[in-house]
């Protein structure tokens, strides 16, 4: 059965190309509204912005006992495919920050250089329009292990450490490595 159409109520209304069969406007994509939510460990969510038809945005977050594995991209607007160059970039990042490491500075930036790799190689792949305007985005990727917290970022997305009481501290610069 066809859903109904979350903008005008009609049952049944989205048809298989996503489009209301009676108001005719856009029901959504999977992308638009997305989160992870790993209880009082971790939680995650990113929502389609107000200006843009599609989320440019991605996240990875990934829990394992008490180890968490964070990536937030948000994807350059200027530039084509922005949120193809997100989700690759945070898969890409999320696969790397798994790996059972103690040193949590190469973990890091090895996930950052992992992920900037696998965007640089969408230019050269797929629509040819990608070459004449690189997919690019932002990422910012943590990790905790133990009692040990490591964070690094590439662009201007931005971390911040949320105590258990008092306000957030901003922990990176905008624009930096």
């Amino acid at each position: 059965p066809k859903p109904p159409c979350p903008n005008c109520g009609a049952p049944g209304g989205v048809g298989a190309d996503g489009y209301c069969e009676q108001c005719g406007m856009l029901a959504g994509r999977p992308r638009d509204h997305m989160e992870s939510d790993f209880g009082a460990v971790a939680a995650a969510v990113t929502d389609r912005g107000k200006r843009h038809h599609r989320n440019e945005d991605a996240m990875s977050l990934a829990v394992r006992d008490t180890d968490v594995d964070a990536v937030v991209c948000d994807g350059v607007s200027a530039s084509f495919d922005p949120d193809v160059a997100s989700m690759t970039a945070a898969q890409t990042a999320g696969a790397f920050l798994a790996q059972d490491s103690d040193d949590l500075k190469a973990v890091i930036e090895g996930a950052i250089v992992h992920a900037f790799e696998a965007v640089a190689e969408l230019a050269r792949d797929g629509d040819p329009r990608r070459a004449a305007s690189n997919p690019a985005c932002t990422i910012v990727a943590g990790v905790v292990r133990g009692s040990k917290v490591g964070y690094g970022w590439l662009g201007d997305s931005r971390a911040y450490w949320l105590p258990a009481e008092g306000p957030a501290e901003q922990l990176t610069e905008d624009d930096s490595w």
